[in-house]
């Protein structure tokens, strides 16, 4: 019981963690004016441009956003991914649930 305790505090604390990530393409903007510093994170799964099959048009589309469109579209994908995070952080502690009412009545130990 223990170890439920722990597990769900751990996850808990790592969902208050930072976000560092944006969402661009791992193709470098060689423009002159092409904004600098941005930090490029992969989540491990395909973003929507990849499954749909529109990764070339959109990463040129995003390398044209300026200002206002582009700090509103990392906005909007740092939102995504948020929610991805608590939509699995949700299901992991459902899972954790299901895991101690097995364990309560001694489906599993």
């Amino acid at each position: 019981m223990g170890r439920l305790v722990a597990l769900t505090l751990a996850l808990a604390l790592w969902g208050l963690a930072p976000n560092q990530g944006v969402a661009s393409p791992l193709t470098p903007d060689t423009r002159p004016d092409a904004a600098t510093g941005i930090v490029l994170a992969q989540s491990g799964q395909p973003g929507w441009w990849e499954r749909e099959n529109q990764y070339r048009e959109m990463e040129h589309r995003y390398w044209r956003l300026r200002g206002k469109e582009r700090q509103r579209y990392h906005q909007l994908q740092r939102r995504i991914e948020d929610y991805d995070r608590q939509i699995a952080e949700l299901n992991e502690l459902r899972n954790l649930a299901i895991q101690e009412q097995q364990v309560i009545l001694s489906y599993r130990h």
